[in-house]
């Protein structure tokens, strides 16, 4: 045989052997990906970890959710569990229910009377409010939400979240009160203006400014003075589209207020406390609006880890502002801090990836709603440090003027933003991980 009919021949076997190769591979089922495992060990109070197994390069797979609100508590063994605000037990200390499955414990009698524990492993340490009306009748409870309707044009309503307790007055029409007192009462706590401070001197809760909201959504700032006991506030009605909402809240995570932020483009001033952020371009520098979200400490992947996936979800609030128009980075830092409000362009100042996610789109409507994928901006922060925490930045385009407003942890902790990652390891970084 010669030469040349030789290669033929092996030519032939070769392509007749990938072909067999290819069918049987083709032949075999795709790997499924396994059910994430819960790696509570590595949990912390802003972050959930689970396993998804290895890659086909025996890296092992993990997905990360964290936020800038509390997802997890820690059980009477200092294990965190995910935080479920609709649970209700039957409480055996003198109270109707409880919901123990949450980082403070709240404990809630039929007629409102009411204990928050700050830290649910700790019951000598409460803040008690008493019924705000004598005749309350019975409860409904639904889910996170316990509603009483009373006879005198009035809804109590209690909602319970991760980070806060609160309690609304809903006055129906022009008969109904317009002074709200509650009974008030502190153990192993004393009140600094609307602070409650543990003997050391730490804030373990704050009374919120409350507020009144009409029919018609305007907002107005109450008074709050706490008299003989009592914790009182009132509304003047004049000019208000019933049904009126008043607002009162205790919060239990104070600090969290500043992980997420709005930056004037102009002047560069910080907002830390708005119940809204906006994201908004212009041409005009004064019209445009720069968003920050910080992502509390977790355990964030390793140096040189490969980012598979990665999105921020945020509640859009108005569907007359939720057209997106802005280039998406994050911080390239080994950890970012909390945002300040007195340090001027405290977003656009911060070192950022050269990498960015353009997200050009309109008309996304109300609720949450996902970025697009981060990942690329996110590996080069990966790339480059062991990140401790990560900070993401919306920086507005400077062109047609579009707004995205979006729900901030001030307004509603429950929906604040939250990043979703999910990464693959290195395969030489061995970890051991606690269930």
């Amino acid at each position: 045989m010669t030469a040349i009919k030789r290669a033929v021949v092996v030519i032939i076997g070769l392509f007749f052997l990938m072909s067999v190769c290819r069918q049987v591979v083709l032949s075999q089922p795709l790997p499924q990906v396994p059910d994430p495992v819960p790696l509570n060990g590595q949990w912390t109070a802003h972050s959930r970890l689970f396993s998804i197994g290895q890659s086909v390069d025996r890296g092992d797979r993990f997905i990360l959710d964290t936020s800038v609100t509390t997802l997890n508590y820690q059980d009477g063994g200092g294990v965190f569990q995910a935080i479920d605000t609709e649970f209700v037990g039957a409480d055996d200390a003198g109270f109707d229910s409880k919901w123990s499955k949450l980082p403070y414990l709240l404990r809630i009698d039929d007629d409102s009377n009411r204990c928050i524990y700050p830290d649910r492993n700790d019951l000598s340490v409460s803040i008690c409010l008493d019924k705000p009306f004598p005749a309350m009748g019975a409860p409904v409870i639904e889910g996170n939400r316990i509603t009483w309707d009373l006879k005198n044009g009035t809804i109590v309503e209690i909602e319970v979240h991760a980070d806060s307790v609160k309690m609304s007055t809903i006055l129906r029409h022009e008969s109904a009160p317009t002074n709200l007192d509650i009974p008030f009462s502190l153990t192993g706590l004393t009140r600094d203006g609307r602070d409650l401070k543990d003997p050391g001197g730490n804030i373990l809760a704050t009374i919120a400014s409350p507020i009144a909201i009409d029919a018609r959504g305007r907002r107005v700032d109450l008074p709050l003075t706490f008299v003989g006991g009592k914790m009182k506030t009132s509304v003047d009605p004049t000019g208000l589209l019933y049904p009126i909402t008043i607002d009162p809240t205790v919060d239990l995570d104070v600090g969290a207020g500043t992980d997420d932020a709005e930056e004037n483009g102009n002047t560069g001033s910080m907002n830390t406390t708005s119940a809204k952020i906006s994201l908004s371009s212009s041409t005009q520098a004064t019209n445009r609006r720069l968003a920050g979200c910080r992502f509390p400490s977790g355990l964030f992947p390793t140096r040189g880890s490969r980012i598979d996936s990665a999105f921020v979800t945020l509640d859009i609030t108005n569907q007359n502002k939720d057209d997106a128009n802005a280039r998406l980075y994050f911080q390239l830092a080994v950890s970012g801090v909390t945002f300040d409000n007195t340090t001027a362009f405290d977003i656009s100042n911060r070192t950022r990836t050269t990498a960015f996610t353009p997200w050009i789109e309109d008309g996304l409507g109300v609720g949450l709603k996902t970025t697009p994928d981060l990942r690329i901006p996110l590996q080069e922060v990966v790339s480059a440090f062991d990140v401790t925490n990560v900070v993401f930045i919306a920086v507005p385009n400077n062109d047609i003027p579009r707004t995205l407003e979006f729900t901030a942890f001030d307004s509603n902790p429950a929906v604040a933003c939250e990043l979703h990652l999910e990464w693959t390891e290195r395969p030489d970084v061995v970890y051991a991980f606690w269930f």
